[in-house]
């Protein structure tokens, strides 16, 4: 268990060495990539910065303007906080 919690500390790690360009390229796509992979396994902290990336419209295809005209924009920075009060992470 201890080697899996590292590995998603590890993914998110990458997801903001990407975001900030942190000893590598700035990569928006990559950082969502590995923020992905991260808040998929139950990081809250992954999921606040993947909610943030899809907020801002980085890495992502559709910004949050075009979300809001479909109606299919969910308040994801509202989902973070109901995810980090009732996860341990």
């Amino acid at each position: 268990m201890q080697q899996i919690k590292k590995n998603i500390k590890a993914q998110l790690d990458l997801g903001v060495a990407y975001s900030h360009g942190f000893g590598v390229r700035q990569d928006d796509k990559q950082a969502l990539y590995w923020y992905r992979k991260a808040a998929e396994q139950g990081n809250a902290e992954a999921q606040y910065n993947l909610g943030l990336m899809y907020e801002e419209g980085q890495g992502v295809s559709e910004n949050r303007k075009s979300c809001q005209k479909s109606g299919t924009r969910r308040p994801v920075i509202m989902d973070y906080k109901m995810v980090a009060m009732t996860t341990d992470s």
